[in-house]
């Protein structure tokens, strides 16, 4: 019983899955087909009537009946007309015989690579297009903002930002430590202060003294807080750059 149910859950479950797939696929594998066949078999189709045709322009007339031919009697010795009419006849059953897996496979081969020719053509003048897009708006907008570098560029975005902000949200974002603990956890993380400046030296220095103290533990905490007084000389420097920079500018 159990064995039956599972069985018709399966076919349920088959049924149900097989509506679900959409009419797309068919059509698209029936259409793909057709084209794969339909290709070849032009392309073979011309390929025999140049064939035909040539052989016609090349093959000798018939040989003019006369008189004398009609009534002289049939001797031993054959005529040589039958032997190339023959011949003829036998290219013509060749050319009109059914196409090999060869001619087949040389117009697949040949229709795959005018396609992929068209794709690389294709490919090539989006490259171009593209290209040449990406080199406009470039030039566009150095001229627009007159900056001469990304680094300027970027600045100068940062510039108009900070411009565009209201004052209470920029001052939340980049506010100083107001309490005693946020000024502790400062301190912690950088004791010394910003203003008095940053050396690598003397950071290494520090960093040495920590690892053979307390190891590892000790060194990575410190790393830490070399790294966010670093941070901070860094923001620091930044600030006053822009400060100068708007105060030229206006």
């Amino acid at each position: 019983m159990s064995t039956t149910t599972s069985t018709a859950h399966s076919s349920s479950s088959s049924a149900t899955s097989f509506k679900k797939v959409s009419i797309r696929l068919p059509t698209s594998v029936v259409i793909g087909t057709s084209l794969a066949v339909a290709i070849p078999l032009v392309m073979l189709r011309r390929q025999r009537r140049a064939g035909l045709h040539s052989a016609l322009n090349s093959s000798a007339p018939p040989p003019r009946m006369s008189r004398t031919s009609i009534l002289r009697p049939s001797g031993p010795h054959a005529s040589p007309h039958p032997t190339t009419s023959r011949t003829s006849e036998k290219q013509f059953e060749s050319e009109f015989s059914s196409p090999g897996v060869g001619e087949l496979i040389s117009a697949v081969s040949k229709a795959d690579l005018s396609s992929s020719l068209i794709g690389i053509k294709a490919f090539g003048i989006a490259t171009c297009l593209v290209t040449v897009g990406a080199v406009t708006v470039t030039w566009s907008v150095k001229s627009a903002l007159g900056v001469k570098d990304a680094q300027e560029f970027g600045e100068k975005m940062r510039m108009s930002f900070w411009s565009a902000l209201p004052k209470n949200l920029l001052s939340s974002v980049y506010r100083p430590p107001a309490t005693d603990k946020e000024r502790h956890d400062a301190y912690e993380a950088a004791p010394f202060d910003a203003d008095e400046g940053w050396k690598w030296v003397e950071a290494e220095k520090r960093l040495k003294r920590a690892y053979d103290e307390g190891g590892f533990p000790l060194w990575a905490r410190t790393a830490m807080r070399e790294a966010e007084a670093e941070a901070r000389l860094e923001r620091v420097r930044r600030q006053r750059e822009m400060d100068e920079k708007a105060v030229r500018g206006s």
